[in-house]
């Protein structure tokens, strides 16, 4: 989910942003085509497909929303590994 928001700001299609992602993450395509396929099927991207083609991907409403938590914890999960010996840190982040 991550890398498809952050990835993806030249507004690819779907099969565009696949090879990209396959490409950098040394994945498969079928992978990263059933991976975006089951995003699309949640409702968090909205991409083209054999009848609607052309349509480049974009995060959904609910989307954005799990994306800005997702980034959000990712932040919070590399300040406590730099300040895990910190208690007030650690309390800060996890009164969240």
């Amino acid at each position: 989910m991550l890398a498809v928001a952050e990835k993806n700001v030249e507004n690819n299609t779907l099969s565009r942003l696949i090879r990209k992602l396959s490409s950098e993450f040394n994945m498969p395509l079928s992978t990263v085509r059933w991976n975006l396929k089951i995003l699309k099927k949640a409702g968090l991207i909205i991409a083209g497909d054999k009848n609607n083609k052309g349509i480049r991907v974009r995060l959904t409403a609910l989307g954005i929303i799990v994306y800005e938590s997702l980034k959000t914890e990712k932040i919070e999960q590399k300040m406590l590994s730099k300040n895990d010996k910190n208690p007030l840190i650690i309390n800060l982040i996890t009164l969240k």
